[in-house]
């Protein structure tokens, strides 16, 4: 079923962000910069709940145990922030976020269920991600001039 492969590919990205995010939060410092990327973290993990719930519902076989969070957020550490490795991860992060528009945007494309909605409201949702991520790039160049 053409709409399963789609729905575990994706569940798939939701997962690799949710880590990524974790990962990102865990080299940042400044308190600002590791609210949002948390914000961003719990609406993956809001997607990832909701692709499982609609897996399981085509397969009851599904096994969702290995898309259980594997890293934890460690408390921020005080310091001096690294600012060119923060623009470094959000980049990373920006660059993920429109892989995932584009392949929300493909994906939607192919299917013609009630499904597609639910994909084209991820697909905004990243879209909006993107936009945070680059509003926050921008005003960090801004003060590294």
């Amino acid at each position: 079923m053409r709409e399963l492969e789609i729905l575990k590919k994706i569940l798939n990205q939701e997962f690799e962000a949710e880590s990524r995010y974790i990962e990102h939060i865990n080299k940042i410092r400044t308190p600002i910069i590791r609210k949002m990327l948390k914000d961003l973290k719990a609406e993956e993990s809001k997607h990832k709940r909701q692709l499982i719930t609609l897996i399981k519902n085509l397969d009851e076989d599904f096994n969702e145990k290995e898309y259980a969070e594997t890293k934890k957020i460690l408390p921020e550490e005080p310091g001096t922030e690294n600012f060119k490795l923060v623009q470094a991860l959000l980049e990373l992060d920006k660059e993920a976020e429109e892989e995932s528009y584009k392949e929300y945007t493909e994906a939607s494309n192919e299917l013609d269920t009630p499904i597609r909605e639910i994909l084209i409201k991820f697909r905004n949702d990243e879209d909006i991600h993107i936009k945070k991520i680059k509003n926050l790039i921008d005003q960090l160049a801004m003060l590294n001039r």
